[in-house]
């Protein structure tokens, strides 16, 4: 996942539509990695083992999935996107090669009648993905009915170069080929990549209008980590903090150790101003950025893509094993179930961080639902107590009150309320009846 979000990153890809992703309906950890690593993701898995379609997308931009009918002999998702006045609208395909899940038969059929509603909606298409078809070989019939199936919707196929390590233009990129709908297409490109995967990265660049991007934060920060322990202790020791005669009182000794250690902290990592993506995980550090520049300077220097595997195969081990450590570090020094259930809410994407009340229309009928199960809960207690004391009961009741009796009584407004309720911890309990806790 690592490499080939990077691989992404290097080449800045906005959107990316993958083929065979594996990802599994439950596999939400994977989906918080790829968002770790600066990118949101839309998918649809395949039942079962293998297959599976992404869209992956920069987190500035905004996608919306549109619900489409599966198909049989073809895996595909769809997602459109406001650009200016236009709806762009992104479709990521995948066709098995194997004849038992897709024969061309049935995919032909089922990909005319996708084509069929898809080109009656508004917006301008991007239809990209494996369909395991051999483009190249004009005179093979099932390239010359699919040629002659896109060509009677209206749409142009645009990746020229084989696209699959034992050759064939596989991966395909479609639009339409009517002026007013074209997105202008350009640069399109195979790129062979040093990830694991048997298909090269087909990138094009398109026109769209212009979207919002993330404006990099000014911050001040210091270089902890490169501070000479040996160094920085030397100093300390022969600093005035090992002069007791310097302090007189309280407020001399607390200013003379802050002046002191200020200055020395400056001398060993200086503060210094820097800007950084606020979209970038916490987690990204100057070893994932040194791995980063190393592997994008092999990438420059030496086109050779055995020297390129190999800074991408350990940037990839740094910012795997720096993202873990970072995890683990932050659940051994949570100090609450809280802060440990976050973390891993986190982990596992899961958007539990939103006050999500029950699904009623009227806040008054929540309000009143609320009161109920509470009166309910206060008039259940009374009656057990009622119950467990019988006339067998052996209690004493019999002790006068020594305390001071209430008498006055006053009603509490809504504001002392609020603050009283705010003021409270934070406690767990079971849930009661009716889903409250």
């Amino acid at each position: 996942t690592a490499g080939i979000l990077e691989l992404l990153s290097d080449e800045n890809i906005d959107i990316c539509m993958l083929s065979e992703t594996w990802l599994r309906k439950g596999d939400t950890s994977k989906i918080s990695e790829i968002k770790d690593l600066g990118y949101n993701t839309s998918h649809c898995s395949r039942p079962g083992r293998g297959g599976g379609v992404a869209i992956l997308f920069k987190k500035n931009l905004r996608l919306t999935k549109r619900n489409v009918k599966a198909c049989k002999s073809f895996e595909h998702i769809e997602c459109s996107m406001k650009s200016g006045n236009d709806i762009v609208r992104l479709i990521s395909i995948y066709r098995s090669p194997s004849a038992a899940l897709s024969n061309i038969t049935d995919f032909l059929s089922d990909f005319d009648r996708y084509l069929e509603e898809l080109l009656h909606l508004p917006g301008k298409i991007i239809i990209a993905g494996d369909f395991n078809i051999h483009m190249e070989n004009k005179e093979n019939s099932d390239t010359e009915k699919f040629t002659s199936l896109i060509e009677r919707y209206g749409l142009v196929q645009h990746v020229t170069c084989s696209t699959h390590v034992n050759g064939g233009i596989l991966d395909l990129v479609l639009t339409r080929s009517n002026a007013c709908d074209q997105l202008g297409l350009s640069n399109v490109a195979v790129l062979q990549t040093p990830t694991t995967s048997d298909h090269y990265l087909v990138s094009f660049t398109c026109t769209t209008a212009p979207v919002n991007k993330s404006t990099r934060v000014q911050k001040f920060g210091r270089k902890i980590k490169d501070i000479d322990i040996s160094c920085f202790k030397k100093d300390i020791l022969s600093s005035d903090l090992n002069d007791p005669d310097k302090f007189v009182d309280c407020e001399k000794a607390a200013k003379i150790y802050n002046q002191i250690l200020s200055e020395i902290l400056e001398s060993h990592a200086p503060l210094e101003k820097f800007s950084v993506n606020p979209d970038q995980s916490q987690w990204i550090n100057s070893e994932c950025q040194d791995a980063r520049r190393k592997r994008r300077k092999a990438e420059r220097d030496d086109r050779r893509l055995k020297s390129q595997e190999e800074q991408c195969k350990k940037a990839e081990e740094i910012l795997n094993r720096t993202r873990n450590d970072y995890y683990k570090n932050q659940l051994s020094v949570s100090d609450s179930k809280k802060d440990t259930y976050r973390i891993i809410n986190n982990l596992m994407d899961r958007q539990l961080s939103q006050n999500i009340v029950p699904n009623i229309k009227e806040g008054q009928e929540l309000c009143e639902e609320m009161k109920d199960f509470f009166v309910q809960k206060v008039e259940d207690i009374y009656r057990n107590i009622k119950e467990n004391v019988t006339g067998n009961d052996k209690s004493d009741f019999s002790q006068s009150f020594c305390g001071t009796p209430m008498s006055k009584f006053k009603p509490v407004s809504e504001e002392e309320l609020r603050r009283v309720i705010k003021e409270l911890n934070k406690k767990e309990c079971e849930p009661g009846r009716n889903g409250h806790s």
